[in-house]
């Protein structure tokens, strides 16, 4: 991780729109925080995640009792595979919950953009690594990024993954093109 020093640089919208910050992101970040806004999105998106999962295992838990009552004879194999998914969805459920307050850290990384793409049983995984930091991006915002052009990013990181950076899963916060 570098500092901010001797390196000028502006926000540049093409990187701002394809990346979801804004001026007022890319200030907090430089500060070695997230944003307000930031910090929203992760609040919003844990609990979306709890309230998916929630409704999810008891949709499974009905269907269990459906079948149960319905078919009470023949119901077995039907119980038990919807067994297995309701108490899977419940530990999805418990998951959710014992992380809804994660914190995140943010951090930085600066260096010069290496691209690739690494085919999938899904299709294509976008990466850009700079300094050997691998982050997985859309096919819009690696059309941006120019391959051996100098870049500081900041990124997010659960805080119980700090201590392996290179290896947690990331999710870029701002991108400053360098000078």
């Amino acid at each position: 991780m570098s500092s901010n020093r001797g390196q000028k640089t502006m926000l540049d919208r093409g990187l701002a729109d394809v990346f979801h910050f804004d001026e007022t992101d890319l200030q907090y970040n430089k500060q070695g925080v997230l944003s307000p806004t930031q910090l929203q999105k992760y609040e919003n998106m844990n609990k979306s995640c709890l309230q998916v999962s929630v409704v999810i295992t008891l949709v499974f838990i009905a269907l269990t009792i459906g079948v149960a009552v319905l078919f009470r004879e023949d119901a077995l194999p039907g119980l038990i595979t919807l067994g297995v998914f309701s108490i899977l969805s419940g530990l999805g459920t418990w998951f959710a919950w014992a992380t809804r307050d994660d914190r995140y850290v943010l951090q930085q990384i600066e260096g010069e953009a290496r691209l690739r793409t690494d085919s999938t049983e899904n299709g294509r995984r976008y990466v850009v690594s700079i300094s050997g930091y691998e982050f997985g991006v859309d096919p819009v915002q690696y059309e941006m990024v120019q391959d051996g052009v100098s870049y500081r990013i900041y990124y997010a990181v659960p805080e119980g993954q700090t201590k392996s950076l290179k290896t947690a899963s990331k999710q870029i916060q701002s991108v400053e093109r360098l000078s």
